[in-house]
């Protein structure tokens, strides 16, 4: 499928261009206005930014490590059990109840690490909607004074 360029085409990815600079610009600064402006629901939203923030960090650091040895020390003993042919295997079969047993309580370590993660994000769903709430009302406000003052401003001219 062949897309034909053409001056109008181009003339509309321009518009859109310049639209999606100015949305970026007002989101920017909006985010901005957050670090600036003194009100109950854009604190409550800082603190539970930095909140989620620090669990993202300690499941980067923390978690994601151990899962990751997890999946890697699973691979090898699929790999290793693999390459072992059945004539040896009465041979190795001691390692791999071993290696299955280490394999099994890093199973238990890791889901251990994935409850206490869920259960923190789980605390967090009624922050994060209180924080909503009071956006939400905040949003009106803003709506409000919006179109209070584009009402003064056409009375005015």
């Amino acid at each position: 499928m062949k897309l034909k360029v053409t001056d109008e085409s181009l003339d509309k990815f321009n518009d859109e261009i310049i639209k999606a600079a100015e949305m970026l610009q007002v989101a920017t600064l909006s985010l901005r206005g957050l670090y600036i402006v003194n009100s109950p629901s854009v604190d409550s939203f800082v603190k539970l930014r930095k909140k989620i923030t620090n669990d993202a960090k300690i499941y980067s650091e923390k978690v994601l490590p151990i899962s990751s040895d997890l999946i890697r020390s699973i691979q090898n003993f699929c790999n290793l059990y693999d390459c072992v042919s059945i004539d040896y295997f009465k041979y190795y079969l001691g390692y791999f109840v071993n290696e299955a047993d280490e394999g099994r309580k890093m199973c238990k370590v890791t889901l251990k690490h994935y409850e206490r993660i869920l259960m923190e994000f789980k605390n967090r769903e009624n922050e994060v909607v209180e924080v909503l709430k009071q956006l939400e009302l905040k949003t009106k406000e803003y709506d409000q004074k919006k179109k209070r003052t584009s009402e003064i401003c056409r009375c005015e001219a």
